[in-house]
């Protein structure tokens, strides 16, 4: 198993950018022949680079937490494992309520707007 983390030690032409980086990652995994690649994309817009490196080297691919942007086109050997937000969030909130037995102040934070 290789775990490429954090991708900003990657080095090559604009390898500092989060998107950049990860298509070079794909891309150096993609050359050590390895039999899948299981990725979570800071940025879901990567998705199309990211699918377009695993199809075309005929890698299986999973993304994990953040939906891509090209979800509803996803090859047959791409998969999206991550949860729903809304019911994660409900869940937490309800449960936080149940431990302080309805009585106090709560502040539900939201994460960044472009993960989901």
């Amino acid at each position: 198993m290789r775990v490429l983390h954090p991708l900003d030690e990657l080095e090559g032409p604009g390898a500092g950018a989060p998107g950049v980086a990860l298509q070079l990652a794909a891309t150096l995994v993609v050359a050590d022949k390895v039999d899948a690649i299981i990725v979570g994309p800071a940025d879901g817009d990567m998705g199309a680079a990211i699918s377009k490196v695993a199809t075309d080297a005929n890698i299986p691919l999973v993304y994990v937490n953040n939906v891509p942007a090209n979800l509803s086109e996803l090859p047959p050997k791409q998969a999206l494992v991550a949860s729903n937000e809304k019911d994660s969030g409900t869940l937490e909130t309800k449960e936080v309520c149940r431990l302080l037995k309805g009585k106090g102040n709560v502040a539900v934070m939201m994460g960044e707007l472009q993960s989901s």
